[in-house]
């Protein structure tokens, strides 16, 4: 486990979270009232 493999791992866990935040934020807004 070098330092390039800690770097791919938090990139990924990163590009993951991102996605789900993304997921979140379509969900919330079609959840949302429109005004």
């Amino acid at each position: 486990m070098g330092h390039h493999a800690c770097v791919m791992k938090t990139t990924f866990l990163l590009s993951k979270i991102e996605e789900q935040v993304k997921r979140g934020m379509k969900e919330l807004m079609n959840t949302a009232p429109m005004p």
